[in-house]
């Protein structure tokens, strides 16, 4: 294993690992800890980081492939991915949190780069139409959210 974190609850443990899977352990009896579920799959290296966001409502994961997952735990033994893989690192992701209001991810990566996620999709919304003057175009629309029909969020 790579990295654990306890969930908000401390109910709950998320553990890292090299075999590219997380598994999310009841520990409520500290003295017999018990996999929820299955081991959780998304990455395609080592997962290095784990985080629950201040609700305890989501996971985000990091790995060595550059890419950080969010996982929905409406129920922590079955764990749903949760909107696009987030790329943006040019080498693999080391450490993720999450700030103290849920709507914000920092990853930091061996690239020496830091990112904030910004998962308000309100907030996101605001900042597109600004950067775009209002404007933004289906070819943009689809390069960024392909798997939603285009749906002008500017007008």
């Amino acid at each position: 294993m790579t990295h654990a974190v306890f969930a908000p609850d401390m109910r709950v443990l998320a553990t890292a690992s090299d075999d590219k899977t997380i598994q999310l352990w009841d520990v409520h009896d500290p003295n017999n800890p018990t996999a929820l579920g299955p081991r959780i799959n998304g990455h395609n290296e080592s997962v290095s980081s784990v985080a629950f966001s201040p609700d305890g409502q989501l996971l985000a994961t990091a790995s060595s492939d550059k890419t950080v997952r969010l996982w929905s735990l409406h129920d922590p033994a079955t764990p749903k991915p949760l909107g696009e893989i987030l790329t943006g690192h040019t080498a693999g992701i080391r450490s993720l949190v999450f700030g103290p209001e849920n709507s914000t991810l920092a990853t930091a990566s061996t690239d020496s780069t830091i990112r904030l996620w910004d998962l308000d999709g309100e907030r996101a919304i605001k900042r597109i139409c600004a950067t775009t003057r209002g404007v933004l175009t289906p070819e943009q629309w689809h390069q960024h959210i392909p798997q939603l029909p285009y749906d002008p969020p500017c007008a």
